[in-house]
């Protein structure tokens, strides 16, 4: 017998049941780390205890070190570790700035990528069908202007990441659109934590207390605004612009 008759004799229910797989895969290993405490390593007394150990280790090897990290924050994107944030620190630590820059957003674009085709095969219809309260109003802003609403989004974080990750492949925003943005929209807030990481380098070795004002001088903090802005005022200005020729239709 053929693989063709095979998969015609097969109960209909499987075709459905292997598109909700991925996300099952993800819900339990999500689960099982979370149970196991393995979040609890990423905390900020961690980066202090073991910063000798960790930035030595990177300096002997920094090509496997830059693999680790990349790997490790793909699957802290996909399986939605909460502690991203000091990650992002440990990157800022660990490798230069800005090329921790560069080894944070990639991975972290290509895992939100996974989850984008995750949400859209297992569960977009369904919840797009049932949207309502947050979602309904997300689903308008993809509805008006899916690039800039996108962006916006990423570049404000008014929602939790890993909802701005499902969020639009349920309401059938392109690839293109979701990844570009998605790239784009977080270098910003990764900038900021991956210089705050790398200026806890001298904080750590001259066993100084750690304070905002001692990573961010006004300088840096200028910069960064300066970023943010030149990404997100073109799309704020798009986005009233946009919203107001709907109203008025």
């Amino acid at each position: 017998m053929s693989e063709e008759q095979q998969e015609e004799k097969k109960p209909s229910g499987w075709n459905t049941f292997k598109k909700w797989i991925p996300l099952i895969v993800i819900v339990i290993v999500a689960f099982t780390a979370y149970f196991l405490g393995l979040h609890k390593y990423l905390t900020f007394d961690n980066l202090k205890r073991y910063h000798d150990t960790l930035t030595s280790y990177a300096k002997d090897y920094p090509v496997l070190s830059v693999v680790v990290y990349m790997g490790v924050y793909f699957l802290g994107t996909v399986f939605i570790l909460p502690e991203m944030a000091i990650l992002t620190l440990l990157g800022g630590m660990l490798f230069p700035f800005p090329l921790s820059v560069v080894y944070t957003v990639f991975p972290a674009t290509i895992g939100a990528c996974l989850i984008f085709f995750v949400a859209e095969t297992a569960v977009g219809k369904y919840i797009a069908q049932k949207a309502s309260g947050l979602l309904k109003k997300m689903q308008k802003g993809f509805q008006r202007d899916a690039t800039n609403y996108l962006l916006f989004l990423r570049l404000v974080p008014l929602f939790p990441f890993w909802l701005v990750n499902v969020a639009p492949a349920i309401f059938n925003v392109r690839l293109w659109t979701y990844t570009w943005t998605t790239f784009v929209g977080i270098i910003p807030g990764t900038a900021v934590f991956c210089y705050v990481g790398h200026s806890l380098n001298s904080i750590f070795e001259n066993n100084e207390t750690f304070s905002i004002e001692a990573v961010l001088s006004s300088k840096v903090v200028i910069a960064l605004i300066a970023l943010g802005a030149i990404i997100i005022v073109p799309v704020l200005i798009k986005y009233i612009k946009n919203r107001k020729k709907k109203d008025d239709d």
